[in-house]
């Protein structure tokens, strides 16, 4: 069987893009077929690693060892790319496939596969005659028409128990010096509404600048919830200062100025001159004062093709300076932006581990030299609390989950639970893995939301899409019983039709917990409120009760509202619900609504802080969408 582009002679379908029963030059074969063609059903893409020496930098794919300085010339002798007994460091990825450097599959020994045993990578795929469950994408669909309630929370137990199937890509993370110039002026504050790709930006005027009249940018982005994860700007002054930030807008202008964008965490695009920035201004000339020389860093995450549902991670540990010296090419993984100093510090992990036994390789010398060693991470906060010196450069190699959504616009509507799922333990069983999934953040609580579903008391739902009017978002019960020390998820569930397809959705928002002052107030006089506040009232008919207020307001309390059996504070004149009860420590500042928005995008809590949003389908489809 060929298939018709290469049967180019007696074939009248060649290149039809068919599959025939035919010989090489087209020719028919008889009794194999009908009417001389065959069909085929693909069930699973399948992806493989290489036969070429695996190096992270080189050929992170790779399986295969490299050869001994002792033994030279010996095709039954193999070591991994971080030994000190390597023959001869691969500086490109055509030497990993050098049998003369590397030991591939050559003189009679298959290096790199299931019956030699031998694997020069770290993590869990070994050979490259292996198949792998993660590396497998299945393609099956039940023809079967399904009950859609049935359907709906089967999938949501599989979400939860983290067992729904993922793909992603793994990054490769370039570092190199964009630049240099001295700073000659504070930092200054600048705002217009042409400026792109945001409103605002820092600025001060410089001298020396290797950069030139470029006009040239580096990963410009509006807001800090739009930032590319793994993707930074580092500055580090001859004074031994340095500040981390996210974006170049233009590295210099007329050769004296230099603008730039500095990362704050779910920061809104706009003019405003907010506390934040402001602090940020001032400290960028706290740590840079006029006259320092300042090199600057970039540094890329980009991805590598193979796509996998358990993921090869690698996290990058090091200075911007040491890593670029170390490997000049780019290395897989991505860096975690804390600079080692020699003092101990919390590495919050990229991705949530499924181990806690991580394999690190670490070095002293830009890589002159290695070490091989393993370690342990926090099973419940994904972090590693430890105090590399500032010269290393690590890398913690560990096995991930990928994501199993992704941002989607709202689809057609077939079914909609009832309930709102919320969660932030740390197990993966347990709904850790669907919270990195819908909002990329990977710790986890010490211990299980023990309720996880709580009950929506509105819901707006037309024939075919849930209502995105402000007014009509569903509204549930409090969420409770959550653990503070981290931040949580909440969602709806529902099946919905894309391309005559069923996909699960997930409509939903982050939760972040707040501790907050606890104002005492009396409920008998006139006295002003604030949206978000937290208020105890220590006398009046109201004594005793905590809320936080939901709108601004002027009044007597008592006068002008009343509390309902949920002990919340209704307004009589409107009957609105203007403040719920809460606890006296903090608060989750969570409105009790879910935000119906198509893909992602941010909202300001009742705490006041930025908080995601989102839209996500799961990116395989669950059936097979049935009319009548």
């Amino acid at each position: 069987m060929y298939k018709t582009p290469f049967t180019v002679l007696s074939n009248s379908e060649a290149g039809l893009g068919a599959f025939v029963a035919c010989q090489y030059d087209g020719s028919p074969v008889s009794g194999v077929s009908s009417n001389n063609k065959c069909y085929a059903l693909p069930i699973a893409l399948v992806q493989r690693l290489n036969q070429g020496a695996y190096h992270p930098s080189y050929n992170p794919l790779g399986t295969a060892g490299f050869s001994r300085s002792d033994m030279p010339d010996s095709q039954g002798h193999a070591v991994t790319w971080n030994s000190p007994a390597l023959k001869q460091k691969p500086v490109s990825t055509q030497q990993c496939f050098d049998s003369d450097i590397a030991r591939i599959p050559a003189g009679g020994i298959d290096w790199g596969s299931i019956s030699v045993a031998y694997s020069g990578r770290p993590d869990q795929y070994k050979y490259h005659d292996a198949i792998y469950a993660g590396q497998v994408e299945d393609l099956r669909l039940s023809a079967k028409k399904l009950d859609v309630n049935e359907l709906r929370e089967e999938t949501m137990r599989k979400a939860v128990a983290g067992t729904l199937r993922g793909k992603s890509k793994v990054p490769f993370t370039h570092i190199k010096k964009a630049g240099s110039f001295t700073k000659r002026s504070d930092t200054a504050y600048e705002t217009h509404g042409s400026f792109n790709p945001s409103q605002w930006r820092l600025s001060f005027e410089v001298s020396n600048s290797t950069f030139g009249n470029s006009g040239g940018s580096f990963n410009g982005y509006k807001t800090g919830a739009d930032k590319p994860s793994g993707d930074w700007v580092y500055y580090v002054g001859s004074n031994g200062q340095s500040f981390l930030s996210a974006s170049i807008v233009h590295f210099s202008y007329g050769e004296n100025q230099h603008y730039f964008l500095p990362w704050i965490e779910g920061d809104i695009n706009g003019k405003i001159l907010t506390s934040v920035r402001e602090s940020i201004r001032q400290q960028v000339d706290e740590f840079f004062p006029i006259g320092t020389d300042i090199d600057v860093y970039v540094i890329k995450a980009d991805e590598i093709d193979a796509e996998f549902d358990s993921l090869p991670w690698v996290d990058i540990i090091g200075s911007p300076e040491n890593i670029a010296a170390t490997f000049p090419d780019g290395v897989v993984g991505q860096w975690i932006p804390t600079i080692p100093d020699g003092t101990g510090k919390s590495y919050q992990l990229n991705k949530k581990a499924v181990s806690t036994s991580p394999t690190l390789y670490v070095t002293e010398d830009n890589g002159s030299t290695w070490i091989q060693t393993s370690s342990t991470i926090h099973p419940y906060a994904n972090i590693r609390n430890v105090a590399p010196s500032a010269g290393n450069v690590e890398l913690w190699c560990y096995e991930a989950k990928a994501k199993f959504t992704e941002a989607a616009s709202l689809s057609k509507l077939l079914n909609m639970s009832s309930d709102v799922w919320s969660g932030n333990y740390s197990q993966p069983s347990l709904g850790n893995r669907l919270k990195e999934s819908l909002i990329d953040k990977s710790g986890g609580a010490d211990r299980d939301n023990p309720r996880g579903y709580y009950k929506l008391e509105y819901k707006n739902i037309g024939d075919i899409y849930i209502s995105t009017r402000v007014e009509h978002q569903p509204k549930h019960t409090p969420i409770t019983d959550l653990s503070p020390n981290t931040e949580a998820v909440k969602a709806i569930y529902s099946i919905v039709e894309k391309n005559g397809l069923m996909y699960f959705q997930l409509n939903g928002a982050e939760l972040k917990y707040q501790y907050k002052e606890v104002l005492p107030v009396n409920s008998s006089i006139l006295q002003a409120y604030s949206k978000g506040k937290l208020y105890h009232f220590v006398v009046g008919a109201f004594k005793g009760l905590v809320v936080q207020l939901l709108i601004d307001v002027t009044c007597i309390m008592e006068e002008k509202c009343y509390l309902n059996s949920e002990g919340e504070i209704v307004s009589f004149t409107t009957g609105n619900v203007i403040g719920i009860a809460s606890s006296a420590k903090g608060s989750w500042g969570d409105d009790q609504t879910i935000p119906i928005i198509s893909g992602e995008n941010t909202k300001t809590d009742l705490n006041g802080n930025t908080v995601k949003v989102f839209c996500h389908h799961t990116l395989f489809p669950i059936g097979i969408a049935h009319n009548g």
